[in-house]
């Protein structure tokens, strides 16, 4: 604070950016649930809803990554997957 601009009872916020995945695979946290401390979602296949274990990796307050079990495009349940079971058969209502 050589030049005196940092002034008693101030403060700043900042951002510390310590990585960067380009490329990442994003789901909302919603679409994932913890079942025996195991992070799951279901994705929608013949209109089936089939649970798939993931692993995740980085977490900001939106979204997770996830870097295995899960392919760009597969289509997954982000509401109401409390109440379903492995091979539910439903029906989508919003893409």
């Amino acid at each position: 604070n050589a030049d005196g601009r940092l002034k008693p009872g101030m403060f700043g916020r900042v951002e510390i950016l310590h990585e960067i995945h380009e490329q990442a695979l994003l789901l909302p946290k919603e679409a994932v649930l913890a079942e025996d401390r195991m992070p799951r979602v279901y994705v929608i296949s013949d209109s089936l809803a089939l649970r798939r274990d993931v692993t995740l990796g980085m977490i900001n307050t939106l979204s997770y990554e996830i870097l295995a079990g899960l392919e760009e495009g597969d289509l997954v349940v982000t509401t109401g997957q409390i109440g379903l079971k492995d091979s539910s058969r439903v029906h989508v209502v919003n893409r």
